[in-house]
């Protein structure tokens, strides 16, 4: 994996997984990360990284699982790799 690919993906790891907010704000800081790792999530996926088998399993996106915003890209990812492997073979 190039590291322009895992910079993003490595970054909303961070936010999600060694960011806690010490304040009674916490809540809204939570969201904050939440949606910060989402945007890096996307930011990860435009150039290549479109690895669904693994987002669905990893421990360090728990905290985004019942987030709709998530769960749409998971599908996406999911749909794209089954449309490449319907694509017919050239050659």
């Amino acid at each position: 994996m190039s590291s322009c690919i895992a910079g993003p993906r490595h970054e909303a790891h961070q936010f999600l997984r060694h960011r806690r907010p010490p304040t009674a704000k916490a809540a809204d800081k939570k969201q904050e990360y939440a949606d910060r790792a989402i945007e890096l999530l996307h930011k990860a996926i435009k150039p290549g990284y479109h690895d669904a088998a693994h987002m669905a399993k990893d421990k360090d996106l728990d905290g985004l699982r019942e987030r709709d915003d998530f769960k749409k890209l998971l599908a996406e990812l999911e749909a794209a790799a089954q449309s490449k492997t319907k694509e017919p073979r050239h050659g």
